[in-house]
């Protein structure tokens, strides 16, 4: 199903609920259609086939929440990247407490994003992965310095410059 770029619009503006899954499976499409359809001050669309490079630069953030979503399960949790390696087809992703094996392949679509939804969570930067399908398999958001309540800046510098050198298109 098809919908239009504005009625997306207006659905994110409109929402209660800062969860685009939410809003997506409401408008009844992929959560990937949903980013697509934002500009491109709040959402860059990345080359996916850098993954490993992508997820590397995130070494320089002090800590990231990751959300991996996999068929009927969603695990939640915050924890360092200390880097990337690829092995027996996998990309794995190294942290305390984390460590992920992702499959290239399988990730069909990746964005930057930074946009400010209508909650108190700080949810504003944030980068999404996606299956061929649309649907979420990764999800990595920047986490606030806890007593500053603010974004720090090196986690704020590794963002922008995925967003600048990771550009699709």
């Amino acid at each position: 199903m098809t919908v239009d770029k504005e009625i997306i619009l207006k659905a994110l503006k409109e929402a209660k609920t800062p969860y685009t899954a939410f809003i997506a499976r409401d408008l009844g499409i992929p959560e990937r259609d949903l980013f697509r359809a934002l500009p491109e001050e709040q959402c860059t669309e990345l080359e996916c086939e850098n993954l490993s490079e992508i997820l590397s630069e995130l070494a320089a953030c002090k800590t990231v929440f990751l959300i991996v979503k996999s068929g009927g399960a969603v695990l939640e949790v915050e924890s360092t990247v200390s880097g990337t390696a690829f092995s027996k087809g996998y990309c794995n992703v190294m942290g305390k407490p984390a460590h992920i094996h992702i499959i290239p392949d399988a990730i069909d679509a990746a964005f930057a994003v930074h946009r400010e939804p209508n909650t108190r969570k700080p949810m504003k930067f944030s980068l999404q992965f996606f299956d061929a399908g649309g649907r979420p398999a990764l999800k990595v958001y920047l986490t606030q310095d806890k007593d500053a309540k603010r974004y720090r800046e090196a986690d704020r510098t590794a963002f922008d410059r995925i967003r600048k050198n990771y550009r699709k298109g």
